[in-house]
């Protein structure tokens, strides 16, 4: 069963421990670097010393997510051009993480269109409370006939941050809550965790180990590059706030047509999820209730009632609009009947900002399940840049 138009993008899975955060997602390394591509192009901090470089205006230009490291901290290689260079072509390949610098900026210096220099570098993702930060570790410069290559730092003395404290990433009715964001960095993903803001004091505790990221990656569809887990009374916050209405297409006796649900509210257990709300067709409104069970969670059964009509002791009015309800859920409960509970944004993408940029979300479910409190969907999300990039705050 796909729900049609929601304005949140829902998640959840287990493995929470200590401060369990409201909201967890997990981001695939080929997810990683189509985030990194949206934020780019970075310019970098000046140098503590003048004398570091020729020229003050560096720019990242390419990035792509290697893993992390043993210190737990991300791990990137990158192409850094001079001044305000534009964004280039997609040109490195995850087995570039594994070469020598000198050799992917040789490369770099031979791509069509190329500046006079580039550089390749080493670059280092690291988060402590509660501040993100992306530095040069390492760099290695290739120049033309006649040029002479700058002197870039070998140490993380370049770089970019982020709060990650107080942030207010939602837009429209939820723009004033405000969340504290705990990354952590593991070889096969990267994870973030959100809590109220104010209320976390030892995320790190919570973060998913190694082991612990692999199972969740392995249970999960293999075109899956995010998993996004939710507690539900995160969920059924969201689903207050921003009041969604989803399309139901249904096809009732031959005859197509769009029911519509709202006011929607969910809980759960191992393997079972219960979803009401009120359906709206045919000018009648009806408490409904959608049971659905499975390890990727399928529509059981859907019960339909009549609001402000008691079926137990109708008048003819109120058995006709009784019947109506419980024909109209045996005719939903056959539509659905096994198929999978998967929300997926469709053309409504989820909207948000970070650093003071506006993205948006378009996330297509792939499996759907339910475990220790906590809601999950792993799919496909892709993200674009919807607002330029204003000046990062520097360290």
């Amino acid at each position: 069963m796909v729900l049609l138009g929601t304005r949140v993008l829902l998640p959840g899975s287990a493995a929470l421990a200590q401060e369990a955060p409201s909201l967890r997602v997990i981001l695939r390394p080929e997810l990683i670097t189509e985030v990194a591509d949206q934020a780019l192009p970075l310019k970098l901090n000046p140098p503590a010393d003048p004398t570091d470089v020729t020229s003050q205006q560096l720019t990242i230009t390419e990035l792509l997510y290697c893993g992390s490291d043993e210190r737990g901290d991300g791990r990137m290689i990158g192409v850094i051009d001079e001044g305000d260079a534009p964004l280039r072509a997609r040109s490195l390949e995850p087995s570039d993480c594994d070469q020598p610098l000198p050799t992917i900026a040789g490369r770099e210096l031979r791509v069509p269109g190329s500046p006079e220099w580039v550089a390749a570098a080493r670059l280092r993702l690291s988060w402590q409370l509660w501040r993100l930060a992306l530095a040069v570790v390492d760099s290695s410069s290739a120049a033309r006939p006649g040029f002479t290559t700058p002197n870039l730092p070998s140490a993380a003395s370049r770089g970019v941050s982020y709060p990650t404290r107080g942030l207010q990433p939602l837009t429209g009715p939820g723009q004033n809550l405000k969340f504290d964001l705990a990354v952590g960095f593991r070889r096969n993903g990267v994870i973030i965790d959100a809590y109220p803001g104010g209320t976390a004091s030892n995320p790190d505790g919570s973060f998913l180990s190694e082991d612990a990221l692999t199972t969740a990656i392995q249970s999960s569809p293999s075109s899956t590059n995010v998993i996004a887990e939710a507690r539900y009374g995160f969920v059924n916050q969201m689903l207050a706030i921003y009041s969604p209405t989803f399309n139901i297409p249904v096809s009732v006796q031959g005859l197509s047509t769009i029911l519509f649900a709202r006011d929607l509210s969910v809980k759960g257990a191992d393997n079972q999820l219960t979803l009401t709300g009120k359906i709206i067709g045919q000018n009648l409104t009806y408490d409904s209730r959608v049971d659905c069970a499975g390890e990727d969670l399928a529509v059981q059964q859907v019960s339909m009632e009549a609001e402000g009509v008691n079926c137990a002791r109708p008048d003819m009015m109120s058995w006709l609009q009784c019947q109506a309800g419980h024909g109209l859920a045996a005719a939903l409960t056959g539509y659905y009947q096994n198929q999978p509970l998967h929300v997926s944004t469709q053309s409504r993408p989820l909207h948000f900002s970070f650093g003071g940029t506006g993205y948006e979300a378009y996330f297509s479910a792939l499996k759907t399940s339910s475990h220790s409190g906590v809601l999950s969907e792993a799919g496909q999300a892709t993200l674009q840049r919807v607002a330029s990039q204003p000046p990062l705050q520097h360290d």
